[in-house]
């Protein structure tokens, strides 16, 4: 997979034989994408779950961004992690971009074209927000696949919708 050229580079961890400066780093952009400034997705503004924070005070959502496996154990991941800058342009992109698609959940997936990486938010019920998740590369072919099924489903239900909404021609 080749970074598309509007995405930002990945931000790899250089030992500096001090992990802990990656971590502020990454946590820095996560602030200024999330927190100190508002990122929108198709008029939706996209919130975060600051509670519960961890021992060193980052929020839920940006441990779900840089870590993989089931709270409290949750370990850093470094595809994940480097990976952080791209969510918001991801959000901010359309399409040929990224694709979108709804699951029956109230979930929303942004994905790149090939689904290497996909962004997870959860539509609120207010209906002006949505929750980010999480994000993280598909790594597996596999699951890539299921992701692309999933979206060609999420498509063929929506475009005889939309077919029959415009107004005819004739």
């Amino acid at each position: 997979m080749s970074i598309p050229l509007w995405l930002p580079a990945l931000s790899p961890y250089v030992s500096d034989g001090n992990p802990d400066s990656y971590e502020k780093q990454l946590y820095e952009c996560y602030l200024n994408s999330f927190v100190r400034s508002e990122t929108r997705w198709r008029g939706l503004k996209i919130v975060i779950n600051q509670d519960p924070r961890d021992a060193k005070g980052r929020d839920w959502s940006y441990r779900h961004l840089t870590t993989i496996g089931v709270d409290p154990k949750r370990q850093f991941d470094q595809p994940r992690a480097e990976r952080l800058p791209w969510i918001k342009p991801m959000l901010e992109a359309s399409a040929p971009h990224v694709v979108t698609w709804a699951q029956p959940n109230r979930r929303i997936v942004v994905a790149l074209p090939d689904f290497f990486y996909i962004v997870i938010l959860d539509r609120l019920s207010r209906g002006d927000a949505a929750l980010l998740v999480t994000a993280y590369p598909v790594q597996r072919p596999k699951k890539r696949q299921e992701y692309s099924d999933e979206y060609q489903r999420a498509r063929e239900l929506v475009l005889p919708a939309v077919a029959q909404a415009e107004p005819s021609t004739k």
